[in-house]
């Protein structure tokens, strides 16, 4: 760790000095140096400083990966504001939302957004100020324009360690998104702590080429851009995952790590252009959201010689939580390539019953994770913030065990599980009992209203290409690996499941339409 970086914003000025004409970023043919950045961070900051933003406002930033976006994210560090970074595949109404939820007075958005901007009704009376960061629109002042306007002197604001820098917003699965409230303490403190594991495939050199093309208003992005930046890595900005862009800049800028969630890397397996990559400098798949299946890991392992490491981690807790290193990947190994991993350094893990009792190994509950790097708490939410934070316990809404080992297994989502009979089920389970037929490629399980049991196991199924199995044969098969009251009861089959940006499989899209003109909705 570089003891001269104290904050977020003194990123840009350690390395403008260290190397200023080394490239930062690179975004579609377009070099931006340190030196750069790091002006251009300081006019972005008084520019946000005259608009009248003061310690702790919010800054929205709605659009895609792009240069500007980090221009912006450490000119509001040096401005001791807060960047809000809102999920631009959003509804108008959801961006309505977050926009009135967040008290932005200024929102930079991309330009292809403004449709989503014009089909909002909802009054936005806290939204002072629009900049569009691609160009101009007739009711958006021109980003460039805006910021060169201002001088690039270094406001030099004193940094408060527990005052909140970026505000994530939450996937909106269980209603309203809640804002998580990070501060630029809390990215620090999460980047010492997973290097102190010592793994290799935490080291990061200052002259690898890093990719950003997962989301910026995820965790995972957002960790993965700042660990490298802190290190001076440049960053190459995709403006979204796509297969073709991504295997271009692989082979092109030899580059050493990719972060994935596995769908992402099946996408890219599957991708012809894969076979024609020059995947030789790659070392490191790290990837998270679900386990990896051993097929999936054989298949990567036959063209891509590389570690792959698992990571387990929330927004909540700054994007660290557990994780299973290359040492433990071994695809003959059905039991360890279940588990997420062992905590990260600093991170204690302990599942907990309903009554908040500790439990012993193997017995399922609710995840709980302590570390020096987890939120502040949720924007505006007091109670809900008690209500994850408690004890200095971060509650995660995830279920799962720990072996004698100490190792951490992801059961599910508590608020996915299915009561069926007065029996709990976890769709992770049977998803897991499903994903062993040859014939298939994907699963999802939700419960659906069942006028007898309250709720029934349902299976939804992508089947391989040219694969043909009936619907009796998938729950049959299951008899082989999980009991009879967690069989599902129905499957049907899809051309793809739904997923969010980072790959997830979002769940309550497939669950909403079977609870339609239900009263009680379970999950």
């Amino acid at each position: 760790m570089d003891a001269r970086i104290q904050h977020v914003a003194d990123v840009t000025r350690v390395h403008a000095l260290q190397r200023p004409d080394h490239p930062a970023l690179l975004f579609r043919g377009n070099a931006t140096s340190w030196e750069r950045l790091d002006r251009n961070a300081s006019r972005v900051a008084c520019g946000l400083i005259a608009e009248g933003i003061t310690r702790g406002a919010s800054v929205a930033y709605l659009g895609r990966n792009t240069d500007a976006y980090f221009e912006l994210f450490f000119g509001v560090a040096k401005a001791s504001a807060v960047v809000v970074p809102i999920n631009w595949r959003l509804a108008p109404r959801e961006i309505a939302y977050v926009l009135q939820d967040s008290e932005a007075p200024i929102l930079f958005v991309e330009r292809s957004f403004f449709s989503q901007l014009e089909a909002i009704h909802e009054p936005l009376p806290g939204l002072r100020k629009i900049i569009t960061i691609d160009g101009t629109h007739s009711v958006g002042e021109a980003y460039e324009s805006w910021r060169d306007g201002y001088a690039d002197l270094d406001p030099r604001l004193a940094p408060i360690a527990e005052d909140p820098f970026i505000r994530l917003y939450t996937s909106g699965t269980t209603g309203h998104p809640k804002g998580a409230q990070i501060s630029g303490r809390a990215l620090l403190l999460a980047l010492e702590l997973q290097e102190a594991s010592g793994e290799d495939c935490f080291h990061i050199e200052p002259d690898d080429v890093g990719l950003a093309y997962l989301p910026l208003f995820h965790i995972g992005g957002t960790k993965v851009a700042f660990d490298q930046l802190y290190h001076g890595v440049t960053q190459l900005i995709l403006s979204q995952f796509e297969t073709g862009p991504v295997l271009d800049a692989i082979g092109r800028h030899k580059v050493r790590r990719l972060f994935l969630a596995p769908t992402m890397l099946q996408m890219l397996l599957d991708d012809p252009r894969y076979r024609q990559t020059d995947l030789s400098r790659v070392e490191y798949v790290t990837y998270g959201g679900a386990p990896i299946s051993a097929d999936l890991l054989r298949r990567t392992l036959a063209t891509m010689m590389c570690g792959f490491v698992q990571t387990y981690a929330l927004t909540e807790s700054t994007g660290l939580g557990a994780f299973l290193p290359p040492s433990d990947h071994h695809p003959d190994d059905r039991e360890r390539m279940r588990s997420a991993g062992r905590p990260h350094p600093g991170f204690e893990i302990r599942i907990v019953d309903a009554d908040g009792r500790a439990l012993g190994p193997r017995e399922t509950g609710e995840i709980c994770l302590r570390a020096s790097c987890l939120m502040l708490g949720y924007w505006k939410r007091p109670e809900e913030t008690g209500k994850a934070l408690r004890g200095g316990w971060l509650h995660t809404g995830d279920a799962g065990y720990l072996d004698e080992d100490g190792y951490l297994y992801i059961r599910d989502r508590v608020k996915d599980m299915i009561i069926s009979g007065a029996e709990n089920i976890y769709p992770a389970e049977v998803e897991n009992a499903i994903a062993h037929h040859h014939a298939v490629r994907a699963v999802a399980v939700v419960g659906v209203p069942d006028p007898k049991w309250g709720e029934s196991v349902k299976a939804i199924v992508v089947l391989e290409p040219g694969a043909r199995v009936s619907e009796q044969e998938i729950i049959d098969f299951t008899k082989r690996h999980i009991a009879g009251y967690k069989r599902p009861r129905s499957v049907e089959f899809v051309a793809e499941l739904p997923t969010g940006p980072t790959g997830k499989v979002l769940r309550r899209e497939l669950r909403e339409p079977y609870w339609i003109g239900h009263d009680r909705r379970v999950g």
